[in-house]
C-alpha cells in the first residue's frame, strides 16, 4: 500500500493503519488485509475524536494482527468506548489481534 498515492480501496490500500484511520469518518470501519502491521503509523494510534472498528478482511482473524514491536509509542488508543459522552471516540481493536502492546486508556487531545 501507499499512503501517497492510495486511496483506501483494495487495489490502492494505504501503507499504515493511521492513513486509514485519518481518512475514516465517524462510525466507520477499516478492513485490514492479512498480514503483520508493524512500525510507525500502525501502532500508537490517534482516533482523533472518530468511533472506528478495526476489521479482519473475510473475519481472517489469525492471519491479521498489529506487532507493537514493544515500542516506547507501542499502545493501540481504543479508550472511551464505554463513555457516555459523545465526543468520546475509540479505535476497537476487538476483531484484530495485537502483540507486544500496551493498550491503554489514554486521551487522544
Amino acid at each position: 500500500g501507499s499512503d501517497t498515492v492510495g486511496d483506501g480501496t483494495i487495489a490502492r490500500p494505504y501503507n499504515t493503519i493511521q492513513k486509514g484511520v485519518d481518512a475514516c469518518n465517524e462510525y466507520d470501519q477499516i478492513v485490514l488485509l492479512p498480514g503483520v502491521y508493524t512500525g510507525v503509523g500502525n501502532r500508537g494510534l490517534r482516533h482523533h475524536g472518530k468511533k472506528i472498528e478495526l476489521k479482519a478482511q473475510n473475519g481472517d482473524r489469525q492471519n491479521t494482527m498489529i506487532d507493537c514491536q514493544h515500542a516506547p509509542d507501542g499502545f493501540i488508543l481504543n479508550n472511551n468506548k464505554d463513555s457516555d459522552s459523545p465526543f468520546a471516540g475509540y479505535i476497537d481493536t476487538q476483531d484484530i489481534i495485537t502483540r507486544n502492546c500496551e493498550n491503554l486508556r489514554i486521551y487522544d487531545i
